[in-house]
């Protein structure tokens, strides 16, 4: 008699539950869908479920992406502080909780105001990733990201994002 092999499973969530829209989409801080804005790792247009949301083909990308876009809240738009970002990332005009999310990153930071290290930037996405998609980002995903940056011993990168 043969023995059956064992399927895994699809999902690591109980029956009946469905994944966070920002880990189904690979995208963990919730990155807006823009016509004009093409991310590395984006998947074609063609094959898009989600029309309000990026969707990347791997969750690096969507780490990746969230990087730049932290990147250039803080040299171009001048954004320095934890308050600053998020009222930009995640406006109460959107029904957001502005002062909780705050609190949510002011936590995992330990300060409003930002530093522009390695060490800040994993903090401050870490606790943004928890707060948009019960995401935990790890330190290998983010290694991975960061290096795809350009961004090796220091935040921002060298290069032109």
């Amino acid at each position: 008699m043969k023995k059956k092999a064992n399927k895994p499973a699809a999902a690591t969530v109980a029956p009946g539950l469905r994944l966070a829209r920002g880990i189904r989409n690979n995208n963990p801080m919730n990155i807006r869908y823009r016509k004009n804005v093409r991310w590395q790792g984006q998947i074609y247009d063609s094959m898009r479920t989600d029309r309000e949301f990026v969707e990347f083909q791997r969750i690096e990308y969507g780490v990746r992406a969230a990087i730049r876009l932290l990147t250039t809240y803080y040299y171009k738009h001048q954004l320095h502080t934890v308050t600053d970002i998020v009222q930009r990332w995640a406006p109460a005009a959107d029904g957001n909780d502005t002062v909780a999310y705050a609190r949510q990153v002011r936590n995992e930071l330990g300060s409003e105001m930002l530093v522009p290290t390695r060490r800040t930037l994993f903090l401050v996405l870490k606790a943004m990733c928890w707060v948009e998609s019960r995401y935990v980002l790890s330190d290998f995903v983010f290694d991975i990201a960061y290096a795809q940056c350009g961004c090796i011993d220091q935040w921002p990168p060298k290069t032109n994002l």
